[in-house]
């Protein structure tokens, strides 16, 4: 699977909050993943995660199943990646293109 994240909309590496989609309409990657994946931007709006949203489709490797749904390890990092304020944009996409490739999903950035 390959998806787009948009740089003008996407919201990243702040000391703020951010959510698969957020009201102002900016999202972190994942939520350019599930439109990609389909799941309509509504019903990420304010999630943190694909974890609260498990019962959407998302892509195999984001989330495991045990008593509840969890984050995997590699959803983990993609969340700590993206919301990381001490990193620049520069080394954000390139760690975050590897850290998708690990779960056989490819990214590309747009301006």
């Amino acid at each position: 699977m390959k998806f787009t994240v948009e740089r003008s909309k996407w919201a990243r590496g702040s000391n703020k909050p951010t959510t698969l989609v957020n009201e102002d309409g900016t999202m972190c990657c994942l939520g350019f993943l599930g439109l990609a994946c389909g799941i309509k931007a509504e019903y990420m709006l304010r999630r943190a995660s694909p974890v609260e949203t498990s019962e959407l489709k998302w892509v195999d490797g984001l989330i495991e199943y045990r008593k509840v749904p969890c984050a995997t390890k590699g959803l983990r990092n993609i969340l700590h990646i993206n919301d990381n304020s001490y990193i620049s944009d520069s080394t954000r996409e390139s760690e975050l293109i590897q850290a998708f490739k690990g779960i056989d999903i490819d990214v590309e950035f747009v301006d």
